[in-house]
């Protein structure tokens, strides 16, 4: 009955880190889907890419790669 006692709290341990780390990998998914909706404003509003990096902290990969998709 202990053994089963341990592998439940170590089950139950291993759930709740899973789950922080989702949690944790949700917000920054989220934080990063806010900085390209901000940066594709920016894009409409004619602010310069120089800018738009700045603003947004985004690369100048990122930022080209987002032009390039509005283009198309």
């Amino acid at each position: 009955l202990e053994r089963n006692s341990i592998m439940y709290e170590e089950t139950e341990k291993a759930r709740e880190k899973g789950l922080e780390e989702g949690i944790k990998e949700g917000k920054k998914e989220g934080a990063k889907n806010k900085q390209i909706e901000i940066a594709i404003l920016l894009i409409n509003k004619n602010f310069s890419e120089k800018e738009i990096i700045e603003i947004t902290g985004l690369s100048d990969h990122e930022i080209k790669n987002i032009i390039s998709t509005l283009k198309n």
